[in-house]
């Protein structure tokens, strides 16, 4: 069924008699691809549509899943096989492999890639690391819709380059950048808020760092686990997922990654309700931050946390438990010390601001901030950063009338209309 084409509608019909929506189409057939091991998809709810539309032809696995997940037929979901088209190079091809009618498909160069025995060198090693660390300054920048399809081609590659045979720590090096690419992975489909998609990548990139016992990356990838949880309203979640990601550094001793974790822990707490354990934690996270020392074996990807992010995060975490005027406080110092080219974060941050002077009653104050969350949030593409958006204007509900709030909203709809 490769190259398959979505035609007369069917696929949506399906879909809808299911009374799913696209989303939840994508989770499905997610959830689905674990189950059967096809762990490296990257479909998204707009690529849903494009296929319902027949803009795009849906690829293998993709046919297959769909298939077993309707428990329907090819014919019956309009998945048909176009005729191939054929073009003056297509006719050249023909004809230098004796003539033959079938035309290679659009995966020759994955199949003739078998026939190597893939290697990697030092130099590989350090341009897929300058590569991350730029994905991670674009996603900084921009959000990680766009970036994802490249990370995605990175993570192939390097998960085809672990299929040879490498010298020991060459290839630890390669699963520890294969883990950082899933990861990243994982991270652009929590900013979209598929969530489903991140755990599968987040799940990948745990299997990487376990294959080389890397307990602080997988750490990591714990804490990131847990952070979703807060987004999902799971804290529980949050809370267990961040514990077991300290108890993988007990051996390791690196103050950054304990005092990013104890953060993490700190806005599970908070989103518990446990005021006292919040405060537990963030005091723990201080102390963690006051022994990072410029010798200290800090993991490259723990770097951002530092003492502007400590700061925010800690008036975040007041905010979460309504203390709006510690929040207030801590995040408008941190704000005037933050990179201006991180606009996703400081989005959020301004949002976070802009909640903890409404609930100290400056309502003025608080919708010229969110202004400035929603001039930002126009450079980005990340529906976490809409969904901030939309609480704050759930906040604002109760002061509809007031002028100030009516002109904000009339912003908001302007930049980024329903």
């Amino acid at each position: 069924m490769k190259g398959s084409i979505v035609q007369d509608g069917q696929l949506r019909a399906k879909r809808q008699l299911r009374g799913w929506s696209q989303d939840d189409l994508v989770r499905e057939l997610v959830d689905l691809g674990i189950e059967l091991g096809e762990r490296q998809l990257g479909v998204s709810a707009s690529q849903i549509s494009r296929w319902e539309h027949g803009v795009t032809q849906p690829r293998a696995p993709y046919p297959k899943l769909l298939c077993q997940l309707f428990n329907a037929t090819a014919e019956e979901l309009g998945l048909v096989s176009p005729a191939p088209l054929r073009t003056a190079s297509t006719e050249l091809l023909g004809q230098a492999a004796g003539g033959l009618s079938h035309v290679p498909s659009g995966n020759v160069d994955e199949v003739l890639a078998l026939l190597t025995d893939p290697r990697a060198n030092a130099a590989t090693v350090r341009a897929l690391n300058a590569c991350i660390a730029d994905y991670w300054r674009r996603d900084n920048e921009y959000g990680g819709e766009a970036v994802r399809p490249a990370i995605l081609g990175h993570l192939g590659y390097v998960l085809n380059l672990l299929k040879g045979s490498h010298p020991e720590a060459l290839a630890r090096e390669l699963y520890a950048i294969g883990a950082e690419l899933a990861c990243l992975v994982g991270w652009t489909y929590f900013d979209a808020q598929q969530f489903a998609s991140a755990r599968s990548y987040f799940t990948e990139a745990m299997g990487l760092a376990r294959a080389i016992e890397d307990h602080l990356f997988m750490a990591n990838v714990l804490s990131c686990l847990s952070l979703q949880a807060t987004y999902e309203d799971k804290p529980a979640d949050a809370a267990s997922f961040v514990q077991a990601a300290l108890g993988l550094t007990q051996r390791h001793h690196v103050p950054r990654v304990v005092a990013l974790l104890k953060m993490r822990e700190a806005f599970a707490l908070a989103s518990l309700g446990d005021r006292s354990g919040c405060h537990h934690a963030l005091n723990a996270a201080q102390d963690a931050f006051s022994r990072v020392n410029t010798h200290d074996d800090t993991p490259t990807w723990a770097s951002y946390f530092d003492e502007t992010k400590l700061i925010v995060d800690t008036g975040i975490a007041h905010g979460r438990m309504e203390e709006y005027d510690k929040a207030s406080r801590l995040i408008e110092h941190a704000l005037q010390a933050e990179d201006r080219r991180h606009c996703r974060p400081l989005a959020f941050h301004y949002f976070w601001l802009a909640t903890a002077q409404l609930g100290l009653g400056d309502l003025d104050q608080a919708c010229q901030t969110a202004t400035n969350a929603l001039t930002l949030s126009l450079h980005l593409d990340s529906v976490r950063t809409l969904s901030h958006i939309h609480d704050f204007q759930g906040q604002l509900a109760p002061y509809r009338a007031e002028k100030v709030v009516h002109e904000f909203e009339h912003t908001a709809q302007r930049a980024f209309p329903v």
